[in-house]
């Protein structure tokens, strides 16, 4: 009987961990325990995608740029009935001479009609950039300003313009949709990420084909899991008569939620060109980067009481699925919203410490570890400490430090693998 009520006081400690973290905006962790850094602002994140077209000249390519703000991204104020966040958006190009071959600002704002839109990642709006660059590499900077906090937020990225010169047969690259657009390029909304509900049958890819020639091009459409397995392929016949010409791969297929990879093989005579895009399928309502219900599952073992959770293990899959579903549900704590904020939360910290901790090749996974146990349950710490040796090299040690709670824990690596056991907690 002891056994249960530990469990069940720690898990309302951890879930009032995490909902405090929710609430108050904790900075999250962006880098490796020995090289942490701190984004200023957390919640704004610049997502983007970038395309590229030949043109008939040899020596320039257009380019065109996609941003997608969300309402999350900005502060909001409210007038009258409505809330208000106004931007400036600024996209730049450099070459390897730091001089700017092209610059764009835009100011526009995002509107919200209650509170709880000013913080839904799903309220969203896109600008678009377009420019004409040569094949090389270059620098590209996306600066948000938000004109109510006057708090910048910079997004750098090294991005390599192709050069279809010599190519027979090029693509862009592969563009998701909600559904089937045969719009020009320029007023089409990339969905940044490409997730899909499960139960949408209108999600999609498209490419557009670009050849010099009258050709045949076959594509070889291939559907892999998060495993490299291949669970759909087909083949598509495209005569080419115009230089371009798009092409759309329905992507509605009854697959179970997680990761998945569309990957494309164009071929015509000798030329041969592969595509690959990664896409999510969605258990609706749950984070997309649960990849399988094993990865929902075992990490609970952490915040749920010790019969529940060997409960949950050794039901069938379709018994898990709802126990999970009425587990999140009981711990949602915004009902108004679409998402669990919790259950986010918790499953972006599981995916952080498989993608950071984990060791021995990736054969013990970081959930498991003892930093992913404590970076799960605590969050990033405020500070992370790596004592010097006599002779000013890292030692094997490192000392997490979180102010907020009045904590600290102490990881040593023996044997220099990456397996940080926990040594103390003060």
């Amino acid at each position: 009987m002891m056994k249960t009520v530990v469990f069940r006081i720690h898990l309302l400690v951890v879930l009032g961990l995490l909902y405090q973290n929710l609430c108050y905006g904790q900075q999250f962790w962006t880098g490796e325990p020995s090289a942490m850094t701190h984004e200023k602002n957390p919640r704004s994140t610049l997502v983007h995608q970038l395309i590229c077209l030949p043109t008939a000249s040899e020596d320039t390519n257009r380019v065109l740029l996609y941003v997608k703000l969300s309402n999350e991204t900005l502060q909001f104020i409210k007038s009258d009935s409505i809330f208000t966040g106004r931007y400036e958006l600024t996209v730049a190009f450099q070459n390897e001479q730091k001089e700017i071959l092209f610059s764009e600002i835009k100011r526009g704002e995002l509107t919200a009609a209650t509170f709880m839109e000013t913080e839904s990642p799903q309220k969203t709006k896109y600008e678009f950039f377009e420019t004409f660059l040569s094949p090389g590499v270059y620098s590209m900077t996306v600066d948000l300003y938000d004109l109510e906090t006057r708090e910048p937020v910079k997004k750098k990225a090294e991005v390599t313009i192709p050069d279809f010169q010599d190519q027979v047969i090029t693509s862009t690259e592969i563009i998701f949709l909600k559904e089937l657009n045969f719009y020009n390029l320029t007023s089409l909304m990339p969905l940044m990420p490409p997730v899909r509900a499960s139960q949408d049958t209108n999600f999609c890819a498209r490419i557009d084909l670009f050849a010099k020639k009258n050709i045949n091009v076959t594509i070889f459409e291939s559907i892999l899991n998060h495993q490299g397995k291949v669970v759909y392929h087909d083949t598509v016949q495209i005569q080419m008569t115009n230089r371009r010409h798009p092409v759309f791969f329905k992507l509605n297929h009854d697959l179970p939620f997680g990761r998945y990879s569309l990957q494309l093989k164009l071929s015509s005579g000798e030329t041969e060109k592969i595509l690959k895009a990664d896409y999510y399928i969605r258990w609706y309502g749950h984070p997309t980067s649960l990849t399988d219900i094993e990865m929902a599952i075992g990490p609970l073992f952490y915040i749920m009481d010790k019969e529940d959770w060997q409960k949950l293990q050794s039901s069938p899959v379709s018994e898990q699925k709802q126990l999970l579903e009425d587990f999140w549900k009981q711990r949602d704590p915004v009902r108004e919203t679409t998402v669990n904020e919790l259950e986010d939360e918790y499953y972006r910290r599981v995916a952080f410490a498989n993608s950071h901790f984990s060791i021995y090749r990736g054969s013990q996974q970081g959930w498991k570890t003892d930093r992913g146990r404590i970076y799960i349950l605590y969050g990033p710490p405020t500070d992370v400490d790596i004592p010097m040796t006599h002779n000013q090299s890292a030692s094997n040690y490192e000392i997490w430090i979180y102010q907020n709670l009045n904590q600290r824990f102490v990881f040593y690596d023996k044997y220099k693998d990456g397996d940080y056991r926990l040594i103390a907690q003060e």
